[in-house]
């Protein structure tokens, strides 16, 4: 696996995650995206980390389909995510993601949501395997949870963390 242009992998999480349809605002800010969601709620971020060189950290927008570089509060976290990425995949040179679940969002709309938002995570990333074979990348889900990006960004208390997966180009 070759490291992607970053602009590709955020234009493969546009395809899978941005906002195609509004619902009625009085129900939440809720939309129609490629992913599936409960409720159409879609609390299931994917959250850009790369890899290599400094350590920087992406959150796409669905909505208002922008990418906004976020403040890496303690970047040994962000080390430490990278490393279990390589021990999980030595030879990757891809970009990883680290899909965060808004607790308080989903927990607005349902009680004990935990299950959906591992469903929602769950098809959120099966949607972007396809789109990232589709567009001539490799996608591979990982073992982890990705509770290190979430400690980096200051957000353990708010979101909770639901796995991880490095998208490269095919070799």
């Amino acid at each position: 696996m070759a490291r992607p242009r970053l602009r590709d992998v955020v234009e493969i999480v546009a395809l899978a995650a941005r906002a195609r349809h509004r619902l009625d605002a009085s129900r939440g800010d809720r939309h129609l995206a490629p992913a599936l969601s409960a409720g159409a709620l879609h609390a299931v971020r994917p959250v850009v980390v790369t890899l290599a060189g400094p350590e920087r950290v992406f959150a796409y927008d669905p909505v208002e389909h922008t990418v906004d570089q976020l403040t890496v509060r303690l970047p040994g976290e962000v080390l430490a995510f990278r490393t279990r990425v390589f021990e999980c995949l030595p030879a990757a040179h891809g970009t990883a993601l680290a899909f965060l679940g808004d607790n308080a969002l989903a927990s607005a709309a349902y009680d004990h949501p935990e299950t959906l938002l591992w469903r929602d995570s769950g098809a959120l990333q099966q949607t972007l395997a396809m789109i990232a074979h589709a567009e001539g990348h490799a996608f591979c889900a990982l073992g982890l949870h990705g509770a290190e990006v979430a400690r980096a960004l200051n957000l353990a208390d708010g979101f909770v963390a639901l796995g991880a997966a490095i998208i490269g180009r095919r070799a």
